[in-house]
């Protein structure tokens, strides 16, 4: 980990030094993310929600989307269970 300083300007304001700018890969009017954690401040490239959200509810254990076949399988064997629940319960 480099420490990489800068100086806070009488309007509040910090330059990212060109090194850093270019190590995350930004470019003019992009947008960073600044986390403000425990009195530490971490600057982060920002993704689009897209982007940070892609994936975020498929199951894992999954490698394809389930077939529709598979998906009316697994609908007919629940609702079963429902019934056999009713028709015991």
């Amino acid at each position: 980990m480099q420490e990489v300083f800068s100086t806070v300007n009488q309007e509040g304001q910090i330059t990212i030094p060109a090194d850093v700018v270019e190590r995350l890969g930004l470019g003019p009017g992009e947008t960073v993310v600044l986390v403000v954690d425990d009195g530490q401040v971490k600057v982060a490239r920002s993704e689009s929600v897209v982007d940070r959200t892609a994936g975020a509810l498929k199951p894992a254990h999954l490698k394809r989307p389930p077939t529709a076949e598979e998906m009316r399988q697994s609908a007919a064997d629940e609702i079963a269970e429902q019934v056999m629940k009713r028709m015991n319960g």
